[in-house]
């Protein structure tokens, strides 16, 4: 697994499909639709995931359809914790991580 930093990955134009939160592993598993090649409008199915995560929490209005996001930030805290703020279409989520890896989809 490779461990990226906040602004190594694409966050614009992700479309979050789903978020599962892993208590017992202290993860957040964001399963979004990733851009590959924004030029021909190529997206693949990936999950970004946030390690030694806690204190997930989404302020979105209701909104139809999935939400987009437009920019992700990253403030660090203490104990080698990140503050992660996700901007999306419909609001904003935060998690406090210490550390971020992607993963493609394979499809068969």
């Amino acid at each position: 697994m490779k461990l990226l930093a906040c602004e190594q990955v694409h966050w614009h134009d992700c479309v979050i499909q789903s978020v599962l939160v892993l208590p017992e592993a202290s993860e957040i598993e964001l399963r979004v639709e990733y851009p590959m090649d924004w030029e021909a409008n190529q997206f693949e199915l990936a999950t970004i995931r946030l390690l030694n995560a806690f204190g997930y929490k989404e302020y979105e209005e209701p909104f139809a359809g999935a939400p987009t996001i437009l920019r992700a930030t990253s403030e660090p805290q203490a104990g080698g914790h990140h503050l992660l703020r996700i901007e999306t279409n419909a609001g904003y989520r935060e998690v406090f991580c210490s550390a971020i890896s992607l993963e493609l989809t394979a499809e068969s």
